[in-house]
């Protein structure tokens, strides 16, 4: 009984000890469970994060493209992407819950909300200014409809004053222009026009209030941007840096957790051992004597047996060398006849893929010398559009000469009288084909600016498929050479296996003198296994009578035992 108690309590502590490991191997995945997670949930950060600068970046082009052609399209579209900015930085404040994290994503949601106000606003006022109902267009028509009346030389001095205002931007033009417009009212304008060059001086001024405007919301729109953009560096390396930590911090805690999951599992073990062998040795530490005259016998029966073992051993092994040699050699002499068949099928259809691959490199550089051409081409039509452009711009020249060239016919005409009443109708026509050609000029330059936008693109695209294709001509042709000396080496194998067939076949007739040399070897195996046998039967009947003379022993020990007990 207390034998089946000292086992039930063995086995207990292994199972208990076997439990702890296995809890521990579960808290172990578990924890490698919310490490996998906080690093994925970190990584999604980091590719959101760049997700929004990508945004901007886009924002950044749409906001250049619309001060270049005052488009309401590419404002419209940065509404949308600085509303999907703005919902990206709010989703991410779920991946992270730090303090900081949260006040730098309200940082840039500040930054960005005042961003977007400050370039509607400019967006407002360029409109206002230069838009399809712009007061640039507005006093354009108040010129021309005063040039109509009024012909003199100051009134061509003041149109000239507010052109050049209105291309250069000059704030020192507006009172000038202001008092000569006063001062024609006072001397030349008739009653009924007076309202009209009052129009004109209103809106010079509205558009010097607008000029001030914008250059105040540029200084303004300037800082937010130089704010931004050290911010949304700032932000970047933040995340960097929380996905470098979490990392980092992952790694040193598994491996924390493996080197305590290590020393737990090899105290437990011992631990199991100990309570298993403490038994064993008690037996062992019993029976010491008795083991040590069992193994004596035992070693001299095994020095007796030893030679014959190894010289049944080392018969057998070269019987079955040489049995597995015949074999082999059999096996690789079909082997090797059907690959001479295969390399000689090989060798024919190599020779004439040469041919091909020659042809195809030929092919590949054609096409690259047709791309390079193609590239040229391309550079080419960009320079045509340089000298189209020179032609625009020569054209701009002759309407603005041809405009003051009316405006001189007119003043000229107004001289002349009667007489001059057909020159006036020229100059009028005059007047109006300067402007449409102007007009139209305008339209070609911005056209043309877009082709030759596309043209660039093209050009960058173009070259960047020559080079590509560049890159695999020369990959094509390397290959192609590897492959040619693949060819040649396989012509040369073929030349080479009429060789090893040669030596299959004598090597085929050792084999036949070796299968005769077996049958002699096998006879005398079989002699020195029927002594090993005769061998064994007498160690085993030695090893027979020590057990039984152990058994007797402990026999006599509890006897020995149980009288003591009664006595």
């Amino acid at each position: 009984m207390l034998r089946y108690y000292r086992r039930l309590k063995i086995r207990l502590k292994i199972i208990i000890s076997f439990l702890f490991i296995f809890i521990l191997f579960l808290i172990y995945a578990l924890f490698s469970m919310i490490i996998t997670f906080e690093i994925s949930n970190k990584r999604d950060l980091l590719d959101r994060s760049r997700q929004v600068i990508e945004l901007i970046r886009y924002v950044r082009f749409n906001e250049k493209e619309f001060f270049i052609s005052n488009d309401l399209q590419f404002a419209d579209q940065n509404q949308k992407l600085i509303v999907t900015i703005k919902k990206i930085l709010v989703d991410l404040i779920q991946y992270e819950s730090k303090k900081e994290f949260r006040e730098r994503i309200e940082i840039l949601v500040r930054l960005i909300d005042s961003y977007n106000t400050s370039f509607l606003s400019m967006s407002a006022l360029s409109i206002e200014r230069s838009g399809e109902n712009g007061i640039i267009i507005q006093m354009r028509k108040s010129l021309d409809t005063l040039q109509v009346l009024y012909k003199d030389e100051r009134f061509l001095d003041i149109y000239l004053k507010i052109e050049k205002y209105i291309h250069t931007g000059d704030g020192t033009l507006v009172s000038e222009i202001a008092q000569s417009l006063l001062l024609m009212v006072e001397t030349t304008i008739d009653t009924n026009d007076e309202a009209l060059v009052l129009l004109l001086k209103d809106q010079l001024y509205k558009l010097a209030s607008l000029d001030n405007n914008i250059a105040g919301q540029k200084i303004e729109f300037v800082e937010y941007i130089n704010r931004l953009e050290p911010e949304i560096k700032n932000y970047i390396t933040y995340i960097q840096k929380i996905v470098s930590i979490t990392v980092i911090s992952s790694i040193i805690f598994s491996s924390v957790i493996i080197i305590f999951l290590i020393i737990v599992i090899i105290a437990t073990s011992l631990f199991s051992v100990m309570e298993i062998t403490r038994p064993i040795k008690q037996i062992y530490s019993s029976t010491g004597a008795i083991s040590d005259v069992s193994k004596k016998l035992s070693d001299i029966v095994d020095r007796k047996t030893m030679t014959s073992i190894r010289v049944s051993n080392s018969i057998d092994d070269i019987k079955a060398i040489i049995v597995n040699q015949n074999e082999v050699i059999n096996k690789s002499n079909q082997a090797i006849v059907r690959m001479i068949s295969h390399i000689s099928t090989i060798s024919e259809a190599s020779q004439s893929k040469k041919e091909s691959i020659l042809m195809m490199t030929a092919k590949v550089v054609l096409m690259a010398e047709h791309l390079e051409e193609f590239v040229i081409n391309i550079s080419g039509i960009q320079k045509m559009y340089d000298d189209m452009m020179n032609i625009v711009d020569i054209v701009e020249g002759i309407s603005d000469k041809t405009r003051i060239l009316a405006i001189n016919s007119g003043i000229e005409s107004a001289n002349a009288g009667d007489f001059g009443m057909v020159l006036r109708i020229v100059a009028r026509e005059i007047k109006e084909l300067s402007a449409q050609i102007s007009y139209k000029s305008k339209d070609i330059k911005k056209l043309m600016n877009n082709s030759l936008r596309a043209v660039d693109k093209s050009i960058v695209s173009s070259q960047n498929i020559y080079d590509e294709f560049k890159i695999l001509s020369d990959f094509i042709d390397q290959n192609a050479q590897t492959t040619i000396h693949i060819i040649e080496k396989i012509g040369s194998i073929h030349n080479e296996t009429s060789i090893v067939k040669e030596r299959l076949q004598e090597l085929h007739l050792v084999s036949e003198k070796l299968n005769k040399q077996t049958g002699l070897i096998t006879e005398e195996s079989a002699h020195m296994k029927f002594n090993l046998d005769e061998l064994k039967k007498v160690r085993t009947d030695t090893n027979s009578a020590i057990t039984n003379i152990i058994s007797n022993i402990q026999k006599l020990t509890d006897d020995k035992t149980a009288l003591k007990e009664r006595g």
